[in-house]
Parts: C-alpha cells; structure tokens; sequence
C-alpha cells in the first residue's frame, strides 16, 4: 500500500527544468543569477516541483541588449526538452 501511495506522488510530481540569464551587462558579475536561483529554487520547494535537467539551473551569461538573441543556454534547455519530451513539464525563468 505504501509503495503505491508513493508511486501515485512520484507521477503526480511536475518536473522543471531551471534557467537562469542576465538582462543587462551589468547583472553580468553573478548577482542577478544567483538572486534568480535562489528565488527559482524556493518556488519549487513551495509547489514541490521536481528540478530535472542535465545543468541546474541552465545559467546564461550574454545579455540579449544588442537583439542578437544569441542564447546558447537556451538552446540547451531546448535540446534537453526535445529529448525528454514528456518528462518535462515546465521551464522556470524571470
């Protein structure tokens, strides 16, 4: 009875997968990131989210100010999302 109990928890569990960046240049020296992780990981402990992925969290150090778009970060969350497709059910980020 209890190993089923825990079972119909462990598919009940949301699966996330962390991403962190920096908007500005100036985030750039980890202050911005590590205030994002923090709150990131709290929220998941708060709604007993599961953190997945290969890097947690998925930490981006370009700024996108100049509208290049030039995350490679992001593609990696991408790429982990396509491969675990259905074992992912959110991308968390600010």
């Amino acid at each position: 009875m209890a190993l089923l109990a825990i079972n119909q928890i462990i598919s009940k569990m949301i699966n996330v997968v962390l991403y962190t960046r920096v908007s500005t240049d100036e985030q750039a020296d980890g202050l911005g990131r590590e205030a994002q992780e923090r709150y990131l990981r709290a929220y998941c402990v708060n709604h007993n989210y599961n953190i997945v992925g290969d890097e947690q969290p998925y930490k981006e150090d370009y700024s996108a100010k100049s509208h290049e778009l030039n995350r490679p970060e992001l593609t990696k969350v991408y790429k982990y999302c396509k491969k675990h497709r259905g074992q992912v059910n959110k991308v968390l980020f600010l």
